[in-house]
């Protein structure tokens, strides 16, 4: 019986020292990896303000188009193949192809290598209801 006792008791300590630790290791997950992203990001989104309100969005808009083809060739070879697959697993890299459909500006030679090799984007709801308003003026005229 007193064996029986022990085993219990130590498994009890065992089960109790595991989700200890995995409770710490979630807090350290949060304080070590999810707040520099946070600050980072919070520090980026200031910097922009600051320079809006002066009056220099062209000097935005140049950081902001000079960072793209390096974050988005990062995040593919980094992350995109452990994420879920569906949407939220492209999404970001579909809005910077996104970016350049729009901006007009030559697609880096290592970005085209990203694109090529994920799905094609779907359509945006702002685009099919373009599409819908374009369609109906054309059925008027």
């Amino acid at each position: 019986m007193k064996k029986v006792k022990y085993w219990v008791l130590a498994a009890v300590v065992f089960i109790g020292g595991w989700i200890c630790g995995a409770v710490c290791s979630s807090h350290q997950f949060k304080s070590i990896s999810l707040a520099p992203f946070y600050s980072s990001s919070l520090n980026e989104v200031a910097t922009d303000a600051i320079a809006l309100h002066k009056g220099e969005s062209m000097k935005v808009l140049k950081r902001k188009t000079a960072a793209l083809p390096s974050l988005a060739r990062t995040y593919y070879e980094a992350f995109s193949s452990s994420m879920p697959k569906g949407k939220a697993r492209y999404s970001c890299l579909w809005q910077v192809e996104r970016f350049y459909e729009i901006s007009g500006e030559e697609i880096p030679k290592g970005l085209m290598e990203v694109f090529d090799s994920i799905p094609e984007r779907p359509e945006s709801s702002c685009e099919k209801q373009q599409q819908k308003a374009e369609t109906s003026k054309k059925r008027k005229l």
